[in-house]
């Protein structure tokens, strides 16, 4: 349909993923909604992992020089999950 109008290089070029940026979400309108799924009394209670680490990291990745997102978005969707389906 666009053979016409794109340059063949990006035409017939492999598909790429893309990101998104998770980083900034979690620094920015995700952070109260992080902060209550990692932190919550609940969260805490019956944690699998140590959430004094957990604080470490989280405050690690609020400060901008090292980026968390990924393992930070992992405990938080495992928590959202346990209260989900075990609570």
């Amino acid at each position: 349909m666009l053979e016409n109008r794109l340059p063949q290089n990006i035409l017939y070029r492999k598909k790429r993923g893309f990101s998104i940026p998770l980083a900034v979400w979690l620094r920015g309108e995700l952070k109260d909604f992080a902060e209550e799924a990692l932190f919550s009394n609940k969260a805490e209670s019956h944690s699998y992992f140590n959430p004094e680490y957990i604080k470490v990291l989280w405050k690690r990745h609020l400060s901008g020089r090292q980026d968390y997102a990924y393992p930070l978005w992992g405990l938080m969707m495992f928590e959202l999950w346990q209260q989900r389906f075990l609570n």
